[in-house]
């Protein structure tokens, strides 16, 4: 599986349609597989090589790989046995003293991918799959801070986008349903059996056939969090296919974006109130409720003094000066409003 999407992201890369997400996904699945760099440079470095040199440079290219390979081992004083791999063009014939099993299946991996290479070259293999990727029309929605979205989706799934939140979508999307987001959406699944609904969040994926869920993918943030209000869901770490978790309602999984932990648990529905228009504070510091006023209502806060507080309090529909007085009686924080500019003052 990891194979397939590297493939994918890879494809995607050299077609110039990657995400920032899956452009991170793909650094990931590069990053210490020595195998994966050298296929990623070689295709990298194709793409790169002007048309008409192209045939004449490719033989180069894999030369100057594999003599790389064949330095480290003098490097390393490893002792190994010739191999020949004679390919059905005489000038992608290559011999060097290998004896690492990565390193063999490096170079045998680039020699496949060199030949498709050649041979797709003048058949135009090669360049018709990266149009056909190209080709895929995707469709974008987004809100700024401030700002609220419902999107309904072409096989009747409905998507709520919180502030600040992006989603991207097939243009064909009853062929595949898969959402890419970036900052917090709610989702209620149209049931359909036969097409899983899956939202791509950092390359952690949430698979639904029908239910509603809700998803946190702030780039700000440490974590990605799904919480599950109806049905079941699985979600896995496209990193780690052996991080898979089932959620029931009420459950959520918080996946760490830094030590790649995932930990389970239970949230209050409250905690998902914001899709009904409703902010909602629950033992609160300052730094949250900066935070979600500044997304809420877009405006900026400045804090003065140092301010100790623990707000709760619930607040549907409500204007900022609503909210503002609400805080500074519960936890006594001072407020001052300049246009667009809110300052916040312990007392």
């Amino acid at each position: 599986m990891e194979n397939d999407r590297f493939r994918l992201l890879l494809v995607r890369k050299l077609a110039n349609e990657i995400t920032s997400a899956e452009s991170k996904e793909l650094d990931a699945l590069l990053k210490d597989d020595k195998l994966k760099q050298l296929k990623y440079n070689t295709l990298i470095n194709y793409k790169n090589t002007n048309s008409e040199e192209s045939k004449s440079d490719l033989n180069e290219l894999f030369s100057i790989t594999m003599s790389k390979i064949a330095l480290e081992d003098k490097a390393h004083n490893v002792q190994s046995q010739q191999k020949i791999v004679n390919s059905k063009n005489p000038k992608l014939e290559v011999s060097y003293w290998l004896e690492a099993s990565w390193k063999y299946a490096a170079v045998f991996s680039l020699i496949v991918i060199s030949s498709i290479l050649y041979f797709s070259y003048n058949k135009g293999i090669f360049e018709e799959e990266i149009q056909k990727v190209a080709a895929i029309e995707y469709i974008t929605k987004s809100t700024s801070k401030g700002q609220k979205l419902l999107v309904t989706l072409p096989d009747g799934s409905s998507i709520k986008l919180n502030s600040n939140t992006l989603i991207k979508f097939r243009k064909d999307f009853n062929n595949q349903r898969e959402v890419y987001l970036e900052g917090e959406a709610f989702f209620e699944v149209a049931e359909n059996p036969e097409k899983p609904f899956t939202v791509n969040a950092r390359g952690l994926l949430t698979t639904a056939l029908g239910t509603s869920f809700n998803i946190r993918n702030f780039a700000e943030d440490e974590q990605v969090t799904v919480m599950l209000a109806t049905g079941k869901v699985v979600v896995e770490d496209l990193k780690d296919t052996t991080n898979i978790h089932f959620l029931n309602p009420t459950e959520q999984l918080t996946y760490n974006t830094n030590n790649k932990q995932s930990t389970k648990s239970n949230f209050k529905m409250e905690w998902i109130a914001w899709k009904d228009g409703t902010l909602y504070f629950e033992n609160a510091n300052i730094k949250q409720i900066k935070q979600k006023i500044e997304m809420w209502y877009d405006v900026d806060v400045k804090l003065k003094g140092n301010i100790n507080c623990s707000v709760n309090g619930s607040y549907t529909n409500k204007s900022l000066k609503h909210v503002l007085d609400g805080i500074e009686f519960s936890a006594g924080i001072a407020y001052e409003i300049n246009g667009n500019e809110i300052i916040l003052t312990g007392k």
